[in-house]
């Protein structure tokens, strides 16, 4: 399933449940700059689509800075993936 925001793909979730590891991806140009910037997020693939993985002890940070870097607040589907759809 891909959700979209502004035609722009990002997603985040959890590798493991309980443990720390996310993974966020995107195909938005201007995230993807954002993220290579941040020294907490490190480039995993690229292509059409960029993965990054990251470490948060929390879902409500990792929903946080989700949410400052689309700004959007982000919705979660039944599987537990954050996703921005507008």
């Amino acid at each position: 399933m891909t959700y979209t925001i502004g035609g722009q793909m990002n997603q985040l979730w959890r590798e493991i449940e309980g443990k720390p590891f996310w993974r966020f991806q995107t195909d938005d140009k201007e995230i993807i700059k954002k993220l290579l910037k941040d020294d907490k997020f490190h480039l995993t693939t690229s292509g059409d689509i960029s993965i990054f993985c990251c470490q948060f002890e929390r879902p409500d940070i990792a929903k946080g800075v989700f949410k400052a870097i689309t700004g959007v607040k982000p919705e979660i589907d039944k599987e537990g993936i954050y996703f921005t759809n507008q």
